[in-house]
């Protein structure tokens, strides 16, 4: 992303309300700028589980092509971080 697009980020990360929980991946936190990554808590998820957490309009025709590429799992964008963190605990473990 470019610096100005990251700085938005980085605003976002600042102002964000008190109860919100906000998810950011990277495929390389090196090229992120160092002020992102200082308010972050850094997860590494296990590269041997793919898996595509789809948020919008997914078809079923998009979920088969993402499980051809080698997806194991399409976990669809709950509404609510109650749903979501389990999702996330899984990867992580």
């Amino acid at each position: 992303a470019t610096t100005s697009a990251q700085n938005a980020m980085l605003k976002t990360l600042e102002e964000a309300p008190e109860r919100v929980i906000l998810l950011l991946t990277a495929e390389n936190a090196e090229a992120l700028l160092p002020t992102i990554v200082s308010r972050c808590e850094i997860l590494r998820l296990r590269p041997e589980v793919p898996v595509a957490l789809i948020s919008g309009l997914v078809t079923d025709e998009l979920a088969a092509g993402a499980e051809a590429l080698g997806v194991r799992a399409v976990i669809y964008k709950p509404n609510l971080t109650r749903d979501l963190l389990p999702l996330i605990s899984r990867l992580l473990s």
